[in-house]
């Protein structure tokens, strides 16, 4: 009778297995995987699975869930709600498996919002949870998010410490460290993109050196992201327009976060480009994506690139969301200003800002302002305004002058 029991208990565990591994074929469908959970439930009888470790890399290596689980826009609090009763059930059966992960979608959905300080709360929780369940794909999107804060309220310290906490999380996983070095990289090139600093960005992003080889499919997205950041610093619009059209055409980019990058990204191209008629139509579906959820955040790292475009939309067809918008922006441009001469100070001659340095770069390189305008795109007034203020803060002249203070 007893061994009839224990074979009884071994079948239902194989057979909670089975349905545990079944839920992900609705991946990333978060009410189809639930249904499917609930029946395995009852399966384990209280018991941890023994073919889905604690130690394996989250959502297939994927560190920011809200790209991933947000699929409908305007559904984002549903959806979030929706995660958090996934993983209830999920980390349960799994030994801790993806704890912490509902938690990081709130946080970065409130930090998309421009809800600040939510955010922050949020992915301490998320960071505190993941580090106690060795969650290194959750930490890495609460470390990455932490830094983004970090960035948003010019605070150095913290934006050092949310990268330190990114190389603890590639610890974790010895058996996976190739997976979470990967993700690692992509979290840290995006934060060092974002401040310009091309040279902190692993090589193989840079070259697009990237396969299901060395990182996980639900990876590959991300490391593009990268990589055709990369290329619109290097100026190359018309091959990162091609590139960008290419994947949407493989139907690679289906969540919506993806898509307003890809739209972003095109928008930028084509401002490159100068066509400013094609650069708007990108910039108007962008916002149209992202605007029932409230992304307004994501937007103000790319107003002066998109050559207040974004601004000049939202003011005439979103006027209500203006005010708003104008002081997410303006506290970004002088956070990111802030933040970057603080982490690269030696790179910078006098007390220049990271933008006046670029200009007088290109300025010195014999490059016309029409063409400084152009690379970065910007309007030529604004290059003047910039190099105005290089010659004052480097008191010089002309030109010449200015390439002995930069060499």
């Amino acid at each position: 009778h007893e061994m009839l029991e224990a074979d009884g208990n071994e079948n239902a565990q194989l057979l909670g297995e089975w349905t545990l591994l079944h839920s992900y074929r609705s991946f990333p469908h978060l009410a189809a995987m639930t249904e499917v959970l609930e029946q395995a439930e009852g399966l384990f009888a209280g018991k941890y699975s023994r073919v889905i470790f604690p130690d394996a890399p989250w959502c297939f290596g994927d560190c920011y869930p809200f790209h991933v689980f947000h699929l409908i826009p305007g559904e984002s609090e549903h959806e979030a709600d929706a995660l958090e009763r996934y993983l209830k059930i999920y980390a349960k059966l799994t030994n801790g498996h993806g704890r912490g992960g509902d938690v990081l979608f709130r946080a970065q959905l409130a930090f998309y919002r421009g809800d600040i300080s939510d955010a922050e709360v949020l992915a301490y929780k998320a960071a505190y949870l993941a580090e106690s369940n060795k969650q290194s794909v959750v930490l890495l999107g609460a470390a990455y998010l932490l830094a983004e804060i970090a960035l948003y309220k010019a605070d150095t310290a913290g934006w050092q410490n949310a990268v330190h906490s990114m190389e603890r999380a590639v610890s974790f996983e010895w058996k996976y460290n190739s997976i979470t070095r990967a993700m690692a990289d992509i979290t840290i090139g995006n934060l060092f993109f974002e401040l310009g600093n091309q040279a902190k960005i692993a090589r193989w992003l840079k070259n697009g050196e990237f396969s299901e080889g060395n990182i996980l499919p639900f990876m590959i997205n991300n490391a593009l992201f990268v990589h055709l950041s990369y290329l619109l610093q290097q100026g190359e619009y018309v091959k990162l327009l091609g590139k960008v059209q290419a994947i949407l055409a493989e139907g690679l980019v289906r969540e919506p976060l993806s898509q307003i990058l890809a739209e972003i990204n095109m928008a930028i191209c084509y401002l490159g480009m100068g066509d400013r008629e094609k650069a708007a139509a990108c910039t108007e579906h962008a916002l149209e994506i992202a605007l029932p959820d409230g992304l307004m955040y994501l937007f103000a790292g790319y107003s002066l690139i998109l050559d207040g475009l974004v601004d000049q939309i939202i003011q005439e067809k979103h006027p209500q969301l203006y005010e708003r918008f104008m002081d997410v922006k303006r506290r970004f441009e002088t956070s990111w200003d802030v933040l970057h001469n603080a982490m690269f100070r030696n790179e910078l001659p006098s007390n220049l800002t990271a933008r006046e340095y670029e200009v007088a770069k290109l300025a010195v390189k014999g490059l016309k302002n029409s063409e400084i305008a152009e690379r970065l795109i910007v309007t030529e007034n604004t290059v003047r305004t910039h190099l105005h203020s290089v010659f004052q803060k480097l008191e010089v002249d002309r030109r010449t002058k200015l390439a002995e203070k930069l060499l």
